[in-house]
């Protein structure tokens, strides 16, 4: 097997559509870049199809988010190739994980490259920026088994097992899997995962210092409410609500917080 050189990939594209639209200007010694078109799926948000287009041209990788980026080239295996697709340094270098994938001799379409931004910074690429580079492999013979799965881009999104994909409750019963809590913080930065901490333990001091306050005033309210003093009552009364409401903040506070 060999590697197809830059004159042999010019050749298969100009005359068997190897690779449309083909551009000179990412043909490299052995290799061509593939560029992003303006279309994307974010995965983190339930593959929801995006157009760059209305938004400057420009794809938006969110911290975290998992996209899958469709080539503006489309490719045409034949029977005696194989691609072999890698993701340019420059782009995990900046947070996006590396992508490596192929296509089979029968391939034909749009690839989609599956990417993570790993860091916790918006990436913003331009369409038509260069991507990942593919390079092709002369096979020792044709393959008598074509290529035959479904392509995303020309079947809405190719099919994401989403039936592997569960949430906390499908899975609690598993001993391998922790509380929800306990498995969101492990994903989490130590410094958030302190922060978080310390939270609570401030918030559980505050609620602790509220039931005592409010404890010792009903203690106060009852004995007093003995002797008919209606100011007294009204004041200790008032200071039950406001312990009730500054308990109902706090605990408010807490949970949006966590």
């Amino acid at each position: 097997m060999t590697i197809l050189s830059n004159t042999e990939i010019r050749s298969r594209s100009r005359n068997q559509g190897l690779i449309t639209p083909f551009h000179q200007s990412g043909l490299g010694g052995a290799s061509y870049e593939l560029r992003c078109s303006s279309t994307y799926y974010d995965l983190t948000e339930g593959g929801v199809k995006i157009d760059a287009k209305p938004y400057g041209d420009k794809i938006i990788i969110k911290p975290k988010h998992t996209i899958v980026i469709i080539t503006e080239e489309s490719l045409k295996i034949p029977s005696d190739l194989t691609a072999h697709i890698i993701s340019k340094g420059s782009l995990f270098s900046i947070g996006l994980s590396p992508v490596s994938t192929y296509a089979d001799p029968g391939f034909t379409g749009q690839l989609g490259l599956v990417t993570t931004n790993t860091s916790d910074k918006y990436i913003v690429l331009d369409t038509q920026q260069s991507v990942a580079k593919i390079h092709f492999t002369q096979l020792s013979s044709n393959s008598t088994v074509a290529y035959t799965g479904q392509h995303g881009y020309q079947t809405r999104l190719w099919p994401i097992r989403t039936d592997l994909q569960k949430i906390h409750a499908e899975v609690k019963n598993d001993k391998r899997v922790k509380t929800e809590e306990a498995e969101a913080t492990a994903i989490l930065p130590m410094h958030i995962t302190l922060a978080l901490k310390n939270i609570r333990a401030q918030n559980t001091k505050i609620l602790a210092a509220i039931a005592v306050a409010f404890l010792l005033n009903a203690l106060l309210f009852y004995n007093i409410a003995k002797n008919n003093n209606i100011e007294v009552i009204s004041n200790i009364a008032i200071n039950l609500i406001s312990s009730v409401i500054t308990g109902w903040i706090a605990i408010t506070n807490s949970r949006s917080k966590l």
